[in-house]
């Protein structure tokens, strides 16, 4: 099975011209993928070493493992995941870049997200169909528990809303829950923890760009260029901060730097697709 297209511009495998240029994580996703973004991300230190890189989801799930690997790497990447609301082009006009089922989970592992909520789907997480239905009944209820129970306790650790889970649970493998403007607030743009180390290293407050549109709807231009002036100031701080902590990463020694101990993987190794089991 070919996991995600990993790629880098303004327009998806697909022909989705976007706004701008962003790296694209496209297609279904399968064991594999993590080990791929990482080398994609040694492959392209210029790319990655940009404060302003932002991530583009495009894809309808896959295995849950793998969801949650890239997770906890979009997570020590501080990464900033984007879906944007529409396509532009003539060939893809009306089309919607989405994030459903699994994906659900890089979105909830990234520190910063600018999502499109309507383009968000959820549902249950489920078996490899083949697999669940050898198993015996009583077999196939145990594993299901354990899996749903494991998954619960994860999404729970990243801040969703239990009734949301709960939303989640209730919509099967063939059914879809579209997140709304409130799901999404409820979620957060910006993970709890990623919010105070802003607050701590850049005195980043949030509703500094609500306060700079409010100055300059009332006409108080003075107070307006105040405030950009400190919205700049608090963006160069965090993208700096964003580039030497992935500059750490790549050195030698960092959690993303090439190892003699890195196993080779085949590309058959590195595609087969355990969705049925959570670390």
């Amino acid at each position: 099975m070919y996991g995600m297209d990993i790629t880098y511009g303004s327009v998806t495998p697909d022909g989705c011209r976007l706004t701008q240029p962003a790296m694209i994580l496209s297609g279904t996703i399968v064991a594999g993928d993590y080990e791929r973004i990482i080398q994609w991300s040694r492959a392209n230190p210029t790319l990655f070493l940009n404060g302003k890189l932002g991530i583009l989801l495009d894809s309808p799930g896959g295995s849950v493992v793998e969801a949650i690997r890239i997770a906890a790497l979009f997570e020590r990447i501080l990464a900033t995941i984007w879906i944007p609301p529409f396509c532009l082009g003539e060939s893809t006009a009306g089309r919607r870049p989405v994030c459903g089922s699994a994906c659900f989970a890089l979105i909830v592992g990234a520190p910063v997200r600018v999502v499109t909520p309507e383009n968000v789907a959820i549902h249950r997480p489920y078996f490899d169909r083949s697999e669940y239905g050898s198993l015996e009944a009583s077999s196939a209820r145990h594993a299901y528990e354990q899996m749903i129970n494991a998954y619960k306790v994860w999404l729970a650790r990243k801040h969703v809303p239990a009734h949301l889970i709960e939303v989640m649970l209730t919509k099967s493998s063939r059914e879809a829950y579209w997140l709304t403007e409130a799901d999404m607030r409820q979620v957060g743009d910006v993970a709890p923890w990623y919010e105070e180390y802003v607050i701590a290293k850049c005195a980043y407050e949030k509703g500094t760009l609500r306060k700079w549109a409010d100055a300059n709807a009332r006409g108080d231009l003075q107070e307006a260029e105040r405030l950009m002036q400190v919205i700049n100031r608090q963006g160069i701080c965090i993208e700096n901060a964003v580039v030497e902590h992935r500059r750490h990463l790549l050195a030698p020694g960092g959690a993303l730097a090439v190892s003699p101990k890195d196993p080779p993987r085949t590309p058959r190794e590195a595609r087969v697709s355990r969705p049925d089991r959570l670390p």
